[in-house]
């Protein structure tokens, strides 16, 4: 396998063509692709594993020094995103379960039926976080279905059901809620390479 970059000064050389170095895979399959200075290479790298794929797209990198990706700059930035992914993911977990019990409690089946909707936005907020895929076709119907519940369940059936309107706590859940709605519409609209698992 080609070097990982060590420094800004090792991916500059005073050529017309790229300097080799592992840039953005130009066929969008993998986070990076080996170039050796005059074409594309099989050698190919996601996050911080290695393998071998061939190249399908023939330009070439861009040649400025800023467009090589340090391989460690990525994988420090997805450490730091799924640790702040997890900061508001574990607790809401917690508050949602937790609450929903509470639901089922005094709501009976409607309570019921608000949680079985709701656990697999949890699992979607999860595989968003450690990027897996599991599912993809499932999701985005699941997405509006699930958006379509939250606004039917919140301002009909719950007030309905509870006898209680739509109040400030109400508007502070949403809130609360808003950065789930972004992962899993995030998930169910990802684009995964081809050579991902499923």
């Amino acid at each position: 396998m080609g070097p990982w970059p060590q420094t800004d000064a090792t991916r500059r050389r005073p050529t017309d063509s790229a300097p080799a170095g592992w840039y953005p895979d130009p066929s969008g399959l993998h986070d990076l692709r080996f170039w050796n200075g005059v074409h594309w290479t099989t050698q190919v790298a996601d996050g911080h594993l290695q393998s071998f794929d061939p190249p399908v797209a023939s330009s070439r990198p861009q040649t400025s020094s800023a467009s090589a990706i340090d391989p460690a700059k990525a994988r420090h930035h997805r450490i730091v995103r799924r640790v702040l992914w997890n900061v508001y993911a574990i607790p809401f977990t917690l508050i949602l379960l937790t609450s929903s019990v509470s639901e089922v409690q005094s709501l009976g089946w409607v309570g019921a039926f608000d949680l079985v909707v709701s656990v697999p936005s949890l699992v979607a907020l999860y595989l968003h976080v450690w990027d897996r895929k599991m599912m993809p076709s499932f999701w985005k119907p699941y997405a509006f279905a699930f958006i379509a519940w939250e606004v039917v369940g919140n301002v009909l059936v719950f007030p309905r059901v509870s006898g209680e309107g739509f109040g400030f706590p109400d508007l502070f859940g949403l809130v609360f809620f808003l950065p789930l709605y972004f992962a899993l519409f995030k998930y169910a609209y990802r684009t995964w390479r081809t050579s991902e698992p499923a």
